[in-house]
């Protein structure tokens, strides 16, 4: 479970014990330069990072202080200043979808402090965008005969196959880990739940590390060597009528975001038999 990261971190923390501040100042910036950055750490690699961090900052009489307090303005406009007590502030800023805003840190103390930003927001509904990343991906269906089918409108009480391709491109040479794939259906649709029906995986599907099944959505969970392609298969029935949304269909390496891959959702249609 060693780390050139997480040796860092235990010479952070000795460099605590023994009061070289200056030292361990510098170190400091560097194991939070990597901790914040979009890399994949191991559990125990990052406890000891914020194991080590808490002892340095606890620590009396060093260049951190307890108290956050800066200025901020939102496209060059009029100053906010945030004074709080705790070292970590957080400042809820509303931005609209589709527009472009900047914002500017004033730090007036002789203290550093970090800023960053974390966006948070639901996809539209509607998106008719796909997106790949060092990960291929192929979204299917089918009756259940094996005839492909556009599942854009379907006969209330069809029984048919959701069939999803994931491949590792292979342009990083090397075995993708704990990957996952999330499909959510829409309301009109209920998922077959194979294991409780007693009916095993379906032909040409490839069996998952784990497979959770929810009212309504599967995710699969598995690695994927170089070049590897993996085909899953969810059995379902268009079971109530209406109009309902099918959302996006995605997969990603759950501890490395450059690796996802995403298809389009779209809006779906359950009829009675002969519409």
């Amino acid at each position: 479970y060693g780390s050139s990261l997480r040796d860092q971190a235990m010479i952070l923390e000795t460099l605590s014990l023994v009061n070289r501040k200056d030292e361990g100042f510098r170190l400091l910036k560097a194991i939070s330069e990597r901790i914040s950055s979009s890399n994949w750490y191991s559990t125990q690699t990052t406890a000891y990072v914020l194991l080590s961090v808490a002892k340095f900052i606890g620590k009396d009489n060093n260049k951190m202080t307890h108290e956050v307090n800066f200025n901020y303005s939102l496209n060059g406009g009029s100053k906010k200043t945030v004074v709080s007590n705790n070292p970590i502030a957080q400042e809820n800023i509303d931005v609209k979808y589709n527009t472009n805003k900047s914002i500017t840190v004033f730090n007036p103390n002789n203290s550093p402090i970090y800023a960053r930003i974390i966006l948070e927001g639901k996809p539209l509904t509607g998106d008719q965008s796909d997106a790949s990343n060092k990960l291929s991906m192929e979204v299917k269906y089918y009756l259940m005969d094996g005839k492909k089918i556009d599942p854009v409108k379907l006969e209330q009480g069809t029984d048919f196959i959701a069939e999803v391709k994931v491949t590792n491109t292979g342009l990083q040479k090397k075995k993708y880990k704990q990957m996952v794939l999330t499909e959510i259906f829409p309301s009109g649709w209920e998922i077959i739940n194979t294991r409780l029906n007693n009916i095993e995986s379906f032909d040409h599907a490839s069996e998952p590390e784990y497979k959770d099944i929810r009212d309504d959505r599967v995710y699969f969970y598995f690695d994927l060597n170089r070049k590897e392609t993996k085909t899953f298969r969810v059995l379902l029935n268009a079971s109530y009528l209406g109009k309902f949304y099918l959302p996006s269909v995605y997969s990603q390496a759950m501890y490395d975001n450059t690796i996802n891959a995403r298809r389009h959702g779209r809006w779906v249609e359950v009829v009675l038999p002969g519409e």
